[in-house]
């Protein structure tokens, strides 16, 4: 049965590659071990979550095309982990929040689910909104690459707004 279905990554028609069976399988077996009504659990290390569990968990569901689940744990992220500058906070536990601070690589992961979700579901509000949180890091996560000693044009991501100092320039890059 799994191997006679393909499953669209990115926009790609079915008759293309897509993910193998037993990917499928182990996104699914993630999805059902460590999801709770949208909330990563990390069940192996005391049972908080964290942004980068609620990026993958969006990422899984996005690829598998499952769009419940990646509803439900995009609905999730954005209520209990969402921040004012619109990051997303790093730790949640117990009923809040325990570590505000973002954490880029889980930011920037989320953005990307969003966008995969967005047209894998073919949904405007999502790509929206994967816009606003590519925004949010671009506005305080990123840094020009000259500021860090990189040489060259564009941006690099620092680790998260923690990471920069009083200038505006960063000491930790991702």
């Amino acid at each position: 049965l799994c191997a006679a279905g393909t499953v669209s990554v990115l926009g790609r028609s079915a008759g293309q590659p897509g993910i193998d069976c037993a990917a499928r399988e182990a996104g699914r077996r993630f999805l059902d071990r460590y999801v709770d009504d949208g909330r990563v659990v990390r069940r192996d290390q005391g049972g908080d979550t964290v942004s980068e569990g609620q990026a993958y968990g969006m990422l899984i569901a996005a690829t598998l095309g499952d769009e419940e689940e990646f509803r439900q744990i995009w609905w999730w992220t954005r209520r209990h982990l969402g921040r004012g500058d619109g990051l997303l906070s790093y730790r949640w536990r117990d009923g809040s929040v325990v570590d505000p601070q973002s954490a880029a690589d889980a930011d920037l992961d989320a953005a990307y689910a969003l966008v995969l979700a967005s047209r894998r579901f073919d949904d405007p509000v999502l790509e929206r909104d994967a816009a606003n949180l590519a925004q949010a890091i671009l506005d305080h996560e990123a840094v020009p690459a000259a500021d860090v000693g990189l040489g060259g044009g564009g941006l690099v991501l620092a680790a998260g707004p923690w990471a920069l100092d009083g200038d505006g320039r960063t000491a930790i890059v991702n």
